[in-house]
């Protein structure tokens, strides 16, 4: 990494790379274009601004945008001021948007005018909010309380371009980065500056980012692999950032091929759909030199040789840190692997008492760091979950894998019950707590069903006695209470649940039992309901 750790916030990196790489292309969205210098100066205006309508240091700021330009300044902005941001993902509805605000003691929420209306209808019922700032036009007739400020995002960029003056250091808060709860709500996991350049400087540094390469950005900016990982690793190398509004199989290699792409990540199934598709003329011409997939597919090999590009991949999470990176230098007989572990981290497999298994043995891993800040500083406001993470001086990842002898790590599941789909995390509790506000249902039990290399949301329930329940009545009732995404496919309607005999319901019996009878479950998807973003 080109900075000290002690140099490391987010006004710093820019304010350097703005003098190295002056005039040189540092973000592009759509038609806009932003230099190196234009970035540091738009978001000196921007900092400035928020400073003066009242955004102090040390503030929680909420950001809910889609991906674009103004998310990135926004944060960045935040950054210089020693604000904090707190990402929302966009499409966050409901309680869940409502308990994000409040969780995270949010002052100020900047959003898209197109979440107007969702952010109207829980806005009465937060506690923390004193600002709204609107990116875009806002529709009229929103209900939004008396004594909220409401502020036009244009309307902040300052005259003055210089930056803030603000002592903000390697140690400051920067995000609470919110990532699924497993037993109980969301947690915010909180980033200090420096968390936040290791983690993307340990990208940069193992998976070779260079200056002269182009990074393709189509997953949300809201999650860490897209702006930490991916853009702010090129921010530390001096690289170009191509942003796109989300992932599309059918302009994915046009766009690679007009922005002369060289870099690019794919999650979950994102790698099996380009697969699926058939080869086209941009395909085969094609710039990228590399892909980051998580996991690396099982066909690996092929989309290589098919795509003349090569395959890198990691283990790491929100949570506590990316520990392990696999190489392009990495022995052929290990592709496939999440790498070897960085030298900032120390990797154990143990089992269930967290004694240390032996090398090819199925446990648990768990982390620790060799060097400071470069990992998470625990949850905000669940000191108890933060304590329990770190059993024995370990962070427990809830993940399971093997280790061989060579010390390559290999991810082979999930113990805890989080649902992965798609890219996104979907906590089962949370599911769970939204169903039982539906007046069919008695009790509910929400798991992953693994479909084409993916996961599904499923749900094992009980109706109440003499309800009429239509599982379609069901998914149009989630819509617009719920992320899209957390929606389920699968339902599994029961007169009884199986449980322990503490009364505990034994979630692993319904999820296994689900897997094994999938075609018996009733499914969305065959009965032709699609759900997508409102």
């Amino acid at each position: 990494m080109q900075f000290a750790l002690r140099d490391l916030t987010i006004g710093e990196v820019l304010s350097t790379q703005a003098t190295r790489h002056r005039d040189k292309p540092c973000l592009v969205f759509e038609t806009v274009s932003f230099t190196y210098q234009e970035v540091e100066l738009e978001t000196n205006r921007l900092a400035n601004g928020l400073g003066s309508a009242g955004v102090n240091f040390g503030e929680h700021v909420a950001v809910m945008l889609g991906n674009g330009p103004e998310i990135l300044l926004s944060i960045f902005a935040l950054g210089k001021l020693g604000a904090v941001a707190v990402p929302l993902n966009t499409s966050a509805r409901g309680k869940g948007l409502a308990y994000n605000l409040d969780h995270a003691d949010a002052t100020t929420l900047i959003a898209d005018a197109q979440f107007l209306p969702h952010i109207a209808a829980i806005i009465h019922v937060t506690s923390s909010l004193k600002r709204l700032i609107i990116v875009g036009e806002p529709p009229s007739g929103a209900d939004l309380p008396a004594g909220l400020i409401v502020l036009k995002f244009n309307d902040l960029r300052s005259s003055n371009t210089l930056a803030p003056k603000t002592d903000v250091k390697y140690n400051d808060q920067a995000f609470l980065m919110y990532t699924s709860g497993t037993t109980g709500p969301s947690k915010a996991v909180m980033y200090t500056h420096a968390y936040a350049l290791t983690w993307a400087g340990g990208f940069a540094d193992a998976h070779n980012y260079r200056s002269d390469d182009i990074m393709y950005v189509s997953m949300p900016l809201f999650h860490g692999n897209a702006l930490h990982s991916a853009t702010y690793g090129c921010l530390l190398v001096g690289a170009t950032v191509v942003i796109k509004p989300k992932f599309s199989a059918s302009k994915f290699w046009r766009d690679i091929y007009i922005h002369r792409a060289t870099l690019t990540n794919l999650l979950g199934s994102m790698g099996d759909i380009l697969w699926n598709l058939d080869p086209s003329e941009y395909e085969r011409k094609n710039t990228l030199r590399q892909i980051m997939a998580g996991p690396i597919p099982d066909r690996g090999r092929q989309m290589e040789e098919r795509w003349h590009v090569q395959l890198v991949s990691c283990f790491g999470l929100t949570d506590f840190g990316v520990s392990n990176f696999s190489t392009v230098d990495d022995p052929p007989g290990k592709f496939g692997s999440c790498g070897l572990a960085s030298p900032h981290f120390e990797v154990r497999i143990v089992d269930d008492n967290d004694f240390e298994v032996p090398d090819g043995q199925l446990g648990e891993i768990v982390l620790r760091t060799k060097t400071p800040w470069h990992s998470a500083s625990g949850y905000y406001k669940m000191p108890t979950e933060t304590a329990a993470s770190l059993r024995n001086q370990w962070f427990h990842t809830g993940d399971l894998g093997i280790r061989d002898a060579d010390g390559f790590l290999y991810f082979k599941d999930r113990k805890k019950d989080a649902i992965r789909r798609r890219g996104e995390n979907i906590s089962a509790f949370e599911v769970e707590q939204v169903l039982m506000d539906y007046e069919g249902i008695a009790e509910v039990c929400a798991y992953a069903v693994a479909i084409d290399g993916d996961e599904e949301v499923g749900v094992s329930l009980i109706t109440t006695p003499g309800h009429n329940f239509v599982p379609a009545d069901l998914i149009r009732w989630c819509e617009g209470r719920m992320s899209y995404f957390m929606v389920p496919r699968f339902i599994d309607t029961r007169e009884d649940l199986p449980r322990t005999e503490s009364g505990k319901i034994q979630k692993h019996s319904l999820r296994t039992d689900a897997q094994s009878n999938v075609k018996q479950l009733w499914d969305r998807v065959s009965e032709g309901i699609e759900v997508g973003r409102l």
